[in-house]
């Protein structure tokens, strides 16, 4: 089978890593449960290093993985380095679905690792659970197995990165898609004033909050500083008020996806009421959107 790749390694435990020529790669650790890589890319031009982990579903043998992880940490401390793929361990209950109880020793001990290693949990999109195929009439499964952690020489090195849970198709783990940003110029945008803004309550009260703190002598003059003022104090305001909106859109798309796969589990009226919230949350980001495109593309329409 040519998977288009020009280089792989295989570890004993049946990980395999596939790359090609775009990558100057050497496998530095080798372990059973995790492979340890070190990457130069055409791009990026610095090392960085990556861990492709598959933990095992003892406890013997995911203590062994800790270990294992903190001694490539320890060894390399300056080098970025991103862990990824199944971890075979959950942080919290909320990481856990269905009728069996998870393992607290097992959840205290990876916490442990997370505490000494001290990582970040890369943002994820996408459904991520692990399915555990159950003989018919009994409670799926659902764990979150599957995540990427990155120490904070990474963050130095790449502007931002993303992990993306796939569609699971015939497979009991989802696929895992890592987005990079390598660099992000920073460009001064021209301010643009968005049609949305003014549906929000506080619109009307920082316009008049601005205009009227400016005064000037010279007519022509105090226009300007007052219409400076305002630009700058609306940017800002956007900026904690809306965000990025289509960046809110996918948190708020996000949001209601967790939240509806806690409420078909539980049924609880807590989560009902906070699943219409995220709702009506996901309809004004919808509306934002909308707003934008309307505006962007000049055009007057409506949608029922």
């Amino acid at each position: 089978m040519k998977l288009g790749f020009s280089h792989a390694h295989a570890t004993s435990r049946d990980i395999w890593v596939s790359w090609d020529s775009s990558l100057t790669t050497s496998v530095v650790a080798d372990h059973a449960q995790v492979v340890t890589l070190t990457l130069v890319h055409t791009r990026l031009r610095e090392q960085v290093m990556l861990s492709i982990v598959h933990g095992g579903r003892t406890t013997q043998l995911t203590r062994s993985l800790w270990e294992e992880l903190l001694r490539v940490r320890n060894s390399f401390p300056s080098l970025p380095l991103i862990s990824t793929r199944n971890f075979n361990a959950i942080s919290s209950s909320v990481e856990k679905s269905g009728s069996l109880l998870p393992s607290s020793r097992s959840m205290r001990e990876f916490n442990h690792f997370v505490g000494e290693a001290n990582p970040t949990a890369i943002p994820f999109h996408g459904r991520a659970s692990h399915l555990d195929e159950l003989p018919e009439g009994q409670n799926r499964q659902l764990s979150r197995l599957d995540r990427a952690l990155a120490n904070p020489q990474w963050y130095d090195l790449v502007h931002s990165s993303e992990e993306s849970h796939l569609n699971r198709f015939k497979f009991d783990h989802s696929p895992l898609l890592l987005e990079i940003i390598i660099d992000q110029p920073r460009i001064k945008k021209s301010f643009r004033y968005l049609n949305c803004w003014s549906s929000h309550i506080e619109f009307l009260e920082i316009v008049e909050t601005t205009w009227t703190s400016v005064n000037h002598s010279k007519p022509l003059k105090r226009v300007a500083f007052r219409l400076k003022t305002a630009q700058n104090a609306l940017s800002q305001w956007s900026r904690h008020s809306f965000r990025d909106i289509f960046q809110s859109l996918r948190d708020a798309e996000d949001e209601v996806t967790q939240v509806e796969l806690a409420f078909d589990i539980t049924n609880s009226p807590v989560l009902r009421s906070s699943l219409n919230k995220a709702r009506a949350h996901l309809k004004l980001c919808i509306a934002n959107e909308l707003s934008f495109w309307k505006q962007k593309a000049r055009l007057r329409w409506d949608v029922a």
